[in-house]
């Protein structure tokens, strides 16, 4: 019973954090890509870099790259060990009037990582002793109080069948 329910509190666990490690790529498109679209466009390096340093320190980010239209490549990198979980990449595109010119392209790839250390906590919170202490105890209480009920119920279903059988 406590394997299975700490199975499931990590099955619950990881399909949220993966839902929110996801969420990431939403976050990097609104609150990242117009800013670096801007600095891409006036070539202003150092705010690039300051971005992509913001990037790189969001959890679960494994690694930024990115490539604009003549070729410059800036590389962020987190070694952490752990896989790759998800990888996205962004075509940034600058646009005046009806105008679209290219500056490049950002991939960003999420690590795992963050998952493993939220999963961590929740293993050692599987199933506590106050769940033997008390709710064990009171599952005993109710199936040794329902078994006689059983009994009682059975003996008066004899007795019926029997005084219908008589009469």
């Amino acid at each position: 019973m406590a394997v299975m329910v700490t199975g499931w509190q990590i099955y619950l666990t990881y399909k949220s954090e993966m839902t929110a490690l996801r969420d990431r790529f939403d976050q990097i498109e609104k609150s990242y890509i117009p800013s670096l679209k801007e600095a891409m466009w006036a070539v202003d390096e150092q705010r690039i870099n300051v971005l992509l340093d913001g990037l790189a320190a969001l959890p679960g980010i494994g690694s930024i790259i990115l490539l604009d239209d003549i070729g410059t490549r800036w590389q962020r990198n987190n070694t952490s060990g752990n896989q790759a979980a998800d990888s996205r990449s962004f075509t940034l595109q600058y646009h005046i009037g009806n105008d679209q010119y290219l500056l490049g392209e950002l991939q960003v790839t999420l690590m795992d990582d963050a998952i493993y250390q939220s999963l961590k906590p929740k293993r050692s919170l599987s199933v506590s002793p106050p769940v033997y202490h008390y709710w064990l105890p009171l599952l005993f209480c109710c199936i040794y109080s329902v078994m006689p009920l059983a009994g009682i119920w059975k003996t008066w279903r004899v007795m019926r069948q029997h005084s219908t059988v008589t009469t």
